[in-house]
């Protein structure tokens, strides 16, 4: 393998890194998944699985050995807290079984870096890849990676032969990776232009399994995919990694005239934690906007990160967290008091518990209470994510996986000469411009700062329509 392909295998798949990998093309490494979202979207499709659509978004992971599947620690620990250690094994082994029973089909296999993580917890997966170099380099390197529950097939998506395959294999869940970009190599977003198509393929793939887990451009507005998925659309996930937002999935079902209001989630790959709604609850929430007044010098202020922002919960952050946005077309939230707690009061019962392997409080945003609440009659599915450990720092533990805390430095209006003066006085740092009728760039520039560093200067807007600099500090 070529040293810059060895390089970038072991930053994309750390556990390959060891192995003699194949790899046909440098496109093929370049376009698979990382080993982080490959594992987040193998526990989700187990969880849909094991509960028939409504996932339970895990923190951690359950790997199976090579007698079959194995709880985490903190599941094993609650295990034998709650049924004590006779039945303990009995736990291990029903989870064993039951996982072992499902399959899921990869439609679109490429280089098998999803595939890979579903065998770890799938009795039996399907790789399907057209490219027959590629088909026949996986087969070859899963051999050497131990993998023995993988099928192997390089059919046309689209193609009959492939629902012929599909019924003989009887998948529980079959994922899909549409190519993103056209003949002629341009990116496309519309679910239609990607191929296989999508819009195309649901109707007979939902025939032959309940359960699709789809992977869609980033870029996607999630509007427009459930105004275009319809009824069929159960979830909308957007994984965030390393502060990116670097995936977004759509899980798919068979059209019901009773189906809940799909569910909007981002995960982190990094530490678990999840944020959930629902376009209602973000509808209905209630936000409280700051005047440029009631900022001061040591305040502390929260920036959502990609994954959060693409939700578009700029609402419920203020609702749950119990935050001030700075102005409606402005995504910084004031923090009054780093010591207070988030605001729960959509869903009375979410009340800090303590945990016996911390020793932390955790807090539930509520997604479940406040669906729940909404629609008492109904059950609506919604998964008891959204959870994330509160410490000392109250509002701050609970947000850290969603986004940047700062600390205010200096504050003053946005005008030329302190545009000059802030850059004189902080000669290296971050910009971002928000809500202001200047690009974070142009801001930059009229600064004339360096990058990095640790502070960061925003240009804001805040309610009252004041227009100011904050220097600030990473908190």
């Amino acid at each position: 393998m070529h040293t810059d392909s060895s390089r970038k295998l072991k930053e994309k798949v750390p556990e390959w890194a060891g192995t003699d990998i194949l790899i046909p093309s440098s496109l093929n490494l370049e376009q698979c998944s990382s080993s982080a979202t490959a594992r987040y979207k193998a526990n989700l499709a187990l969880s849909l699985c094991r509960e028939g659509g409504s996932p339970e978004v895990e923190k951690g992971t359950a790997y199976p050995n090579e007698t079959g599947a194995e709880l985490t620690e903190e599941m094993l620990k609650a295990c034998q807290k709650e049924d004590g250690a006779k039945e303990t094994e009995e736990k291990l082994t029903d989870c064993r079984n039951t996982r072992l029973n499902f399959a899921v089909a990869d439609l679109t296999g490429g280089l098998g870096v999803d595939a890979w993580h579903f065998s770890k917890l799938f009795g039996k997966v399907l790789h399907n890849e057209r490219n027959t170099e590629l088909s026949e380099a996986v087969q070859r390197n899963f051999s050497r990676l131990g993998v023995d529950n993988v099928e192997f097939s390089a059919i046309d998506a689209d193609s009959v032969q492939m629902l012929e395959k599909l019924r003989e294999f009887a998948p529980t869940l079959i994922y899909m990776d549409p190519a993103r970009r056209s003949a002629e190599g341009k990116k496309v977003f519309l679910l239609e232009d990607c191929s296989p198509n999508i819009m195309t393929l649901l109707p007979s793939l939902l025939e032959l399994c309940p359960l699709l887990l789809v992977k869609i451009s980033p870029m996607a507005d999630i509007t427009m995919l459930a105004s275009r998925l319809g009824g069929t659309l159960r979830q909308v996930h957007i994984v965030g990694h390393g502060g990116e937002c670097k995936e977004l999935l759509c899980v798919i079902g068979r059209a019901a005239e009773d189906a809940p209001e799909p569910l909007i989630v981002t995960g982190g790959c990094d530490d678990g934690a999840s944020f959930c709604f629902t376009r209602s609850q973000e509808k209905d929430a209630c936000v409280t906007y700051i005047a440029g007044d009631s900022l001061k010098e040591g305040a502390l202020i929260f920036e959502p990160g990609a994954a959060l922002m693409k939700t578009g919960a700029y609402a419920l952050i203020c609702e749950r967290f119990n935050m001030k946005k700075f102005a409606p077309n402005c995504h910084l939230y004031l923090i009054d008091s780093a010591e207070q707690a988030p605001n729960n009061e959509a869903g009375k019962d979410a009340e800090n518990k303590q945990s016996a392997e911390t020793g932390h409080a955790t807090t539930t945003p509520a997604c479940v209470e406040a669906k729940q609440a909404a629609e008492p009659t109904q059950d609506s599915g919604t998964p008891a994510c959204a959870k994330a450990t509160q410490g000392s720092d109250g509002t701050r533990d609970v947000c850290t996986p969603f986004g940047k805390y700062f600390r205010i430095l200096e504050i003053a209006s946005l005008t030329g000469s302190n545009i000059k003066s802030f850059g004189k006085k902080y000669p290296r740092a971050e910009v971002s411009a928000k809500g202001i009728m200047m690009r974070s760039d142009q801001l930059r520039q009229r600064l004339g700062v360096l990058s990095g560093g640790n502070i960061h200067i925003f240009g804001v807007t805040t309610s009252d329509g004041q227009r100011l600099l904050l220097a600030c500090k990473r908190a």
